[in-house]
């Protein structure tokens, strides 16, 4: 080792017969030094002329040495003890002399020491790994020196609870309990006392186990007075079997041994803190936050099938528009009341036909989600109704090639329901199944009674079949059966939603089955059936004679404004038109119209203030005022309501409906 000299003359030991030997494969056990949680460093010695330890210098240390002294490893690394603790003189002398003699003779040694210095106790032990060096293996025990003092203070006075220790256990939150090695009470503080539901004079001399057995624990606390090792454990369930109403409550747990001079543990120091609620907090938290990555997650689905759906919605509204263009270029070149011409108008008509189904299964399927449908019930005949149904769909089975068979029964099974829904829910489902059965295939229908007075509906089809990914979701809003890119199946994805509500609203169910791809499906209709006999059915309405009306016609659309006229003139009517609301109210009162046909989304004037206008001028407060508008909600048939419309028509209106109004008579002037 190379020689060390300072200025009192001294020097490190000579390399030689009786030299120190390198330190033994430090580089080696790296991992471990820099990883045990004990401090542990490595010395020299520096010793005077005569051969005496004076000194020594710090030549390693591990992370563990810094954090318990808090003597930074960069700063003492080749420096002398006395050099990095200023003012050790007055003790310095016991550490060297009990060092030197380590590294010179090769002695262990064990002892507690307290550093003045550092003001903390320490529990050391010494080796010398080669002559004229020495480690040091040490741990910080200045607590459990602490609380040794105060446990052997508490068991002379933990009677007198007027002393300063009582006063401080009994103030802590904590629950402690002092128990001797079989686990009798010797002390309890107020807040254990609180916390097991025991008084104080019941507990002391006893045995723990006898108020509380469980034998995981009794195992636990065994072992810690038996082998003396301290025992910690965090959020430990624990229930009270003579307090079952308590519940699973959680704790943390600290067993701390208690021992004597001879190190035999004498007693235990049992900590206690009910950590229940925080366990409550944090696991609300996480539930909290899981519920918020749901919540993230069904946003992410909703957005994609929202840009799903629009690409759909784009696709089936473009499709019948090709086919209206391409008629409307015919009719311009075909013969006037030829079959060219007789061929484009039919394709023109069933193509507004679909188009306006789009535009109600949208509406529908809104009203469903914010509750607004209204049914209009009365006494129906299941199975005649779901015949009827049938028929109406005989074509559509006809023309893909199909097989429809019914079994209906020959009893009659009857409902309180609003015969439309139910015939819609039922005729969604046909054409489902006429959509996803292929050309030479079967569905059947049928209705029963089954018990409990229910009624079932079954469509069942050998066709393309549901896949187990869509099964379970093929009710939602949206959720495409056939999701390739030609969408040779066609349809929003709204239909069996629309199933699933109106069954629902008659405080029905419908489920769905299917065996998977090319196993063909089947969906069942259960409905609440009524008492056996007919309502009575009421006289028949008288139609009514359409007389010649003065109508005013409101649009600013013009070709829907001038077809409209168009088809009021075929009617010999006498029609005005006009294409913004100001517009429109100026015209009324030179006209002074029976009727007013008048759009709600207007430039300078919007409908609503348009009718306001209309029924505040006593000139015309008996003319009809219809709102003929896009805007169909139930809140926007409210709403014109409202504002003083009679009638609310939703776009397209079917002629029916335009004729209904224009027969309606004029209303009487308010007095």
């Amino acid at each position: 080792m190379a020689e060390r000299s300072d200025a009192e003359g001294g020097a490190t030991a000579r390399p030689g017969a009786d030299a120190p030997a390198p330190l033994p494969a430090l580089d080696i056990y790296r991992s471990l030094f820099e990883h045990t949680i004990n401090g542990l460093a490595f010395h020299e010695l520096v010793l005077d002329a005569e051969g005496c330890p004076i000194d020594y210098v710090f030549l390693e240390v591990n992370a563990a040495f810094e954090k318990q002294t808090g003597l930074r490893r960069e700063s003492i690394l080749g420096r002398r003890v006395t050099e990095v603790l200023p003012g050790i003189e007055r003790d310095a002398a016991d550490w060297i002399g009990r060092y030197g003699r380590v590294a010179l003779t090769g002695e262990s040694i064990q002892f507690q020491q307290f550093s003045a210095i550092l003001g903390r106790w320490y529990h050391v032990a010494a080796f010398s790994p080669a002559r004229g060096c020495f480690a040091t293996v040490f741990s910080d025990v200045t607590e459990h020196k602490r609380l040794e003092d105060a446990l052997r203070e508490s068991e002379q006075r933990y009677r007198d609870r007027s002393t300063e220790l009582g006063a401080v256990l009994n103030t802590t939150h904590v629950q402690l309990a002092l128990l001797d090695r079989h686990m009798r009470f010797l002390m309890v503080n107020d807040a254990y006392e609180r916390a097991c539901g025991h008084r104080r004079e019941e507990l002391i001399g006893r045995g723990h186990f006898e108020f509380f057995p469980n034998e995981e624990n009794e195992r636990i606390f065994r072992r810690v007075a038996a082998t003396g090792e301290p025992f910690y454990v965090e959020e430990k369930p624990f229930e009270f079997a003579d307090q079952p109403e308590r519940g699973v409550t959680y704790w943390n747990w600290s067993l701390v041994p208690v021992k004597d001079a001879a190190g035999q543990v004498q007693r235990v120091l049992l900590s206690l803190l009910d950590v229940t609620g925080q366990v409550a907090a944090r696991r609300a938290v996480e539930e909290l936050a899981a519920e918020r990555k749901r919540a993230e997650e069904a946003l992410r689905e909703a957005d994609r099938r929202k840009t799903e759906f629009l690409g759909v919605l784009s696709h089936e509204l473009r499709n019948p528009l090709a086919p209206i263009r391409n008629a409307v270029w015919l009719l311009d070149r075909a013969e006037p009341g030829g079959e060219q011409a007789r061929r484009a108008k039919q394709i023109v008509q069933r193509q507004i036909d679909h188009l306006s189904r789009i535009v109600d299964d949208l509406l529908d399927v809104t009203r469903i989600t914010r509750g607004k449908i209204d049914l209009q019930k009365g006494r129906v005949d299941l199975a005649e109704l779901v015949h009827r149904t049938v028929e109406d769909y005989k074509a559509l089975f006809t023309a893909r090639g199909v097989e429809l068979v019914q079994h209906l029964g020959s009893l009659s099974v009857w409902l309180d329901a609003d015969a439309t829904r139910i015939s819609q829910a039922v005729g969604n489902l046909l054409q489902n199944a006429a959509k996803f059965t292929e050309r030479g295939g079967r569905v059947e229908v049928a209705v029963t009674r089954e018990p409990h007075g229910t009624a079932l509906v079954r469509v069942r089809d050998d066709g393309l079949g549901i896949v187990p990914e869509i099964l379970g979701r093929i009710f939602d809003p949206f959720t495409q059966g056939d999701d390739s890119l030609h969408r040779s199946r066609g349809g929003l994805g709204v239909g069996l939603s629309l199933v699933k509500g109106f069954v629902e609203l008659h405080g029905g169910s419908v489920e769905a089955r299917s065996d998977g791809r090319g196993r063909g499906a089947e969906f069942l209709i259960r409905l609440p059936v009524a008492p056996e006999r007919p309502a009575l059915r009421g006289p028949p309405r008288t139609a009514v004679t359409m007389r010649r009306r003065r109508v005013l016609v409101i649009e600013d659309n013009l070709d829907a404004a001038e077809t409209l006229r168009d088809v009021l003139l075929t009617w010999d009517h006498e029609v005005e038109v006009a294409h913004d609301g100001r517009e429109g109210v100026e015209k009324a009162r030179g006209f002074r119209p029976d009727v007013v046909l008048c759009d709600i989304g207007l430039p300078v004037m919007d409908g609503y203030e348009v009718a306001r206008a209309l029924r505040a001028d006593p000139a015309l407060a008996s003319c009809v005022l219809v709102a003929v508008t896009g805007y169909a909600l139930p809140e926007d048939q409210a709403r014109a309501m409202e504002a003083g419309f009679h009638r609310h028509l939703g776009k397209p209106v079917p002629m029916d409906d335009i004729e209904a109004v224009l027969a309606m008579e004029p209303q009487r002037r308010q007095p």
